[in-house]
């Protein structure tokens, strides 16, 4: 079982209310509570939590904000937004033999935003 949650589950994401984040941080504690439950039985539970995505209903949006592309490309490690490919690369990952030793996780897709500080990010933004 793969959950798709969202970084609103451990970040404040102020463009969303709280109930997103409270449904979020719930789906993320609910992936640890039955992938203990179900362990026993063979059945793996995990998470994928997405931060920004360029999907095909935003593709419009995000070609029509350049700066904000050149953001993502200035402060994501990877260089780059998330597209769903990415996450649904994750997503089979998961769900494959590969993974078969797994459980109990959730997968942050972000390009390695999240691993950094607020203050190394907002000293990227003043560059």
């Amino acid at each position: 079982i793969v959950i798709v949650g969202s970084i609103g589950g451990q970040f404040v994401a102020e463009d969303q209310p709280l109930s997103y984040h409270v449904a979020k941080a719930g789906l993320n504690h609910m992936v640890a509570y039955y992938a203990h439950v179900l362990g026993p039985r063979g059945i793996r539970v995990n998470a994928v939590s997405p931060s920004a995505v360029m999907k095909e209903e935003s593709r419009d949006y995000y070609e029509r904000n350049t700066p904000l592309l050149k953001m993502y490309e200035k402060i994501v490690p990877l260089g780059r937004i998330g597209t769903s490919e990415d996450i649904a690369n994750v997503i089979a990952f998961l769900c494959s033999p590969k993974a078969s030793f797994i459980t109990g996780q959730n997968i942050v897709v972000d390009g390695g935003v999240s691993l950094q500080s607020q203050e190394s990010l907002a000293r990227k933004l003043l560059m």
